[in-house]
């Protein structure tokens, strides 16, 4: 019983804690009881001072130079059409990456498509698109959605903070044709981050819960972070540039914002001097950054002897997870001749 009270009097005391940190944690403009941040525009009060100072008060970092030092650090033919996604821009950006995500019409991301396979309910096979209808609309599985949705504005909100996010605007204006999540060598995730990120998206992910679908998706999400974890740190050494996320809509695929992003990045990591890191899952998508000069260094398969666990087959299709690494190239510096 003395052993239960106190059981139950940490519990207590843990939760009282985690309230208050949390509570400091929170945005700056407090929400209140039963509001949620997913019921109101995302302000660019995330981005103060206040924000700043909080964040370097409790032992996080936060990335400099800003990402208009960034695209000023490299010529206009290399930065082309590419701006920086803010805050206010947050929306826009999150319907493309949701949509190139989930494959509306077109190959979703293969790691998060095998990781919410478990309830994908049949709408369309492993690593295969989500039909279009003729209205242009796609019967999204719900459970998939908001895990889907729940992810992106998990890294956005992250990458806002420790990383920086360019797109390129659709050519009518409206939205972006494509979004890249990057971080550079200065920059480093922390668990700070990686918790504001959670309390934006919602603490509790979707695939929390106690049916045999959600057990699956919440255990294909934990073995493929352990592997990406993994595939990273072994991958690459040192300063780096990573490119998290690179995602094209669906609309908008074969017109060049793909490569484009990545000229931008091999501009910056010639100007570093350091490499840049992505992964890759699927033939096609390695073949296509191998074009772009990434060369892949290892390959990892998810969940393998763990049929059972993750109520499926593994990740393995052309090997698993690749890590790729592309070497700086020197850049060539023109100069003026002055007539003599």
């Amino acid at each position: 019983e003395l052993r239960k009270h106190r059981r139950e009097s940490r519990k207590e005391v843990f939760q009282t804690e985690k309230v208050h940190f949390l509570t400091r944690l929170a945005p700056t403009s407090s929400l209140g009881v039963g509001q949620t941040l997913e019921s109101r525009p995302y302000s660019r009060e995330y981005q103060g001072t206040d924000l700043v100072e909080n964040i370097k008060k409790m032992g996080g970092t936060w990335s400099t130079p800003s990402a208009q030092e960034i695209l000023a650090s490299v010529s206009e033919s290399e930065r082309e059409g590419i701006e920086e996604v803010t805050i206010a821009n947050e929306a826009q950006a999150g319907v493309t990456l949701f949509r190139a995500i989930s494959g509306e019409g077109a190959d979703p991301e293969g790691t998060i498509d095998w990781v919410t396979h478990p309830v994908k309910d049949g709408v369309s096979p492993l690593f295969a698109p989500i039909p279009v209808k003729p209205d242009g609309t796609c019967d999204q599985p719900p459970d998939r959605a908001s895990m889907i949705r729940w992810l992106v504005k998990n890294a956005m909100f992250e990458y806002h903070i420790n990383g920086k996010m360019f797109g390129i605007k659709r050519e009518d204006g409206n939205g972006y044709a494509a979004v890249m999540l990057c971080r550079p060598p200065n920059c480093t995730t922390d668990f700070l981050s990686e918790l504001r990120a959670a309390w934006y998206a919602g603490i509790t992910p979707p695939w929390e819960g106690k049916e045999p679908k959600l057990k699956h998706v919440k255990a294909r999400v934990e073995l493929a972070l352990e592997i990406l974890g993994k595939c990273h740190k072994e991958c690459v050494k040192g300063p780096h540039w990573y490119v998290y996320m690179l995602m094209v809509d669906p609309q908008c695929k074969g017109k060049g914002y793909a490569k484009r992003l990545l000229s931008f990045i091999a501009a910056l990591s010639a100007r570093d001097l350091v490499p840049s890191y992505l992964e890759a899952t699927g033939e096609r998508n390695e073949a296509i950054y191998n074009k772009r000069g990434y060369q892949t260094i290892k390959k990892y398969p998810i969940g393998e002897g763990k049929a059972e666990q993750i109520g499926g087959d593994p990740l393995t299709v052309n090997g698993g997870l690749a890590g790729m690494v592309r070497q700086p190239t020197p850049r060539t510096v023109t100069t003026v001749s002055s007539g003599k």
